[in-house]
């Protein structure tokens, strides 16, 4: 929407200024080619959405997600904390009215720290695309889960609260790797979808002695630790973060390692977003101030009276 407060009226003047142009150039060029003109950003933008109104051809059909779907995301929401989707890869087999084999959707489908492979298996070497340092140690322990070893006490570490793991004929393996795990709690089971709650789950983030440590979020990416001494908060870590103006550090495991000391949690490239944004607004009220007055009425003098 910010981008499209710009470019919507950006467009529409640059229009105009070419119709102008046209209107200056000659008698031929006026008219109705100066109206053309201006209709320009409308003819492009029904050339570009068009296509969408008849689902592209055919290639895209609306459907309604599983209701096992819908109950793992309200269990997952009534509780939030970062979770882990299995099988742990870019593309998997879903069943919406249809086996399809397409990008996982659900990370965008539950929201929130979703941890799931980046990795699209386009080459035989990991190429993985998004900067989240936790996906290696990730990594290592689907391999280990592939070999047969529970997974719990290595999810716990990496303060994974929840476990989704849908249904697929190729990862059998998993999910009796899975169901003989003492620290995972079944909470939803379906046909295509089980959820597990990992019983080892502190809370968002613990101290040296492994204690949970309360982290109060005000509003993303502000939030309030409850105590001054250093903890580890279960977040992926970003160059950035601080607390106060003490920068934090990263976790061998790519979590944020908070420094001792007094003041909030924040992330200051924030500040250049929002400054962008301003200047954004800015940008377009004052384009509309300038439009207003060009456009305002010029009164004739009165006559003059003997």
């Amino acid at each position: 929407p910010l981008v499209a407060m710009w470019l919507a009226p950006a467009s529409a003047f640059g229009a105009a200024r070419v119709a102008r142009l046209a209107h200056g150039a000659g008698p031929r060029l006026g008219g109705a080619m100066s109206s053309s003109y201006r209709a320009l950003p409308c003819i492009g933008a029904l050339l570009v959405t068009a296509p969408g109104m008849w689902g592209v051809g055919g290639h895209l059909v609306p459907v309604d997600m599983p209701a096992e779907w819908e109950q793992a995301r309200q269990v997952i929401q009534a509780d939030p904390g970062t979770t882990v989707v299995f099988p742990w890869y870019g593309y998997t087999d879903v069943d919406l009215g249809g086996t399809q084999h397409v990008l996982d959707p659900w990370p965008i489908y539950l929201g929130g720290d979703v941890l799931v492979s980046s990795d699209l298996r386009t080459s035989e070497t990991p190429t993985p695309e998004r900067v989240d340092a936790r996906e290696k140690p990730m990594a290592e322990l689907v391999t280990r889960l592939t070999a047969g070893q529970p997974p719990s006490a290595r999810l716990a570490e990496l303060g994974v609260r929840w476990v989704v793991f849908h249904r697929s004929g190729k990862f059998a393996a998993y999910g009796r790797v899975l169901e003989s795990d003492p620290g995972l709690e079944r909470v939803v089971l379906s046909v295509r979808v089980l959820v597990y709650r990992v019983k080892g789950w502190k809370g968002p983030a613990v101290d040296e002695a492994g204690r949970a440590v309360g982290v109060l979020p005000v509003v993303e990416p502000l939030a309030l630790p409850s105590t001054t001494a250093p903890f580890t908060w279960y977040r992926p870590y970003a160059t950035g973060w601080l607390r106060g103006t003490t920068p934090a550090t990263a976790t061998a495991d790519g979590l944020i390692r908070v420094p001792e000391g007094e003041g909030p949690l924040w992330y200051w490239p924030t500040l250049l977003v929002l400054a962008g944004y301003q200047t954004t607004l800015v940008a377009v009220a004052v384009a509309g101030r300038r439009v207003h007055r060009r456009r305002r009425p010029v009164r004739a003098p009165p006559a003059a009276v003997d």
